[in-house]
C-alpha cells in the first residue's frame, strides 16, 4: 500500500479507535503518525498519560493559539524541561499553568508575556536555569520575577535579556 494511502487510511479512523491507538505508542511515533503537526500535537496531549521530560517548541501563530490547552496537558506529564521559542516579534500571552510545572528543570522563554504569579505559588523547587529572553512581565513584574526566583531554591543559571516590566526595560 503506498505511504500517503496507509496514512489517509489512519486519519480516516474513527477518533475513538484513532485516540487508542495514538496512546498504544511511545510519544515521537505518534506525532509521525498525523498529516498535520498541530492535530497530530493535540491528539497525543489530549490522549497521552506517560512521562514527557522535554518540550521544547517553535511557535508559529497557529501553535500559539494552541499553547494554553498543551500547557495544561503537559502538566499531567512530570515535564522537567520546557523551551518556548516565538521568533516573530509578537508576544505569546501564557497562561498560569505554566506555574504549576513543580517539577520543572529549566525554563526557556522566549518573546513570550508571562501572566502574574498566582496566588499559593510554590516556586520551582528543582528550577536549575531560567532564560527569560524578550519577555514581558505584568505590572509589579520586578517583585514577580523575585518571587519565581525566591522560589527557585536550586537555581544554577540565570539569563535575562530583553526583559519587559510595565513601565521598565532591562536589556
Amino acid at each position: 500500500m503506498p505511504e500517503g494511502t496507509a496514512a489517509d487510511a489512519l486519519i480516516s479512523l474513527p477518533r475513538n479507535v484513532l485516540d487508542e491507538i495514538l496512546t498504544r505508542l511511545d510519544l515521537l511515533d505518534a506525532v509521525r503518525t498525523s498529516q498535520s503537526p498541530l492535530r497530530a500535537i493535540d491528539s497525543v496531549f489530549l490522549s497521552y498519560s506517560g512521562h514527557v521530560r522535554c518540550f521544547d517548541v517553535e511557535l508559529d501563530d497557529l501553535s500559539a493559539c494552541r499553547m494554553d490547552d498543551w500547557l495544561l496537558a503537559l502538566s499531567r506529564c512530570g515535564i522537567e524541561n520546557i523551551q518556548l521559542i516565538r521568533r516573530e516579534n509578537r508576544l505569546v500571552s501564557l497562561h498560569s499553568t505554566l506555574f504549576s510545572f513543580r517539577r520543572l528543570v529549566c525554563l526557556d522563554l522566549f518573546t513570550c508575556e508571562i501572566p502574574l504569579v498566582p496566588p499559593g505559588f510554590e516556586g520551582f523547587p528543582d528550577l536549575k536555569v531560567l532564560s527569560l529572553y524578550n519577555v514581558k512581565l505584568q505590572d509589579n513584574g520586578e517583585c514577580q520575577l523575585e518571587e519565581i526566583i525566591e522560589r527557585s531554591s536550586l537555581l544554577e543559571k540565570l539569563r535575562l535579556i530583553e526583559l519587559w516590566i510595565i513601565g521598565y526595560y532591562i536589556s
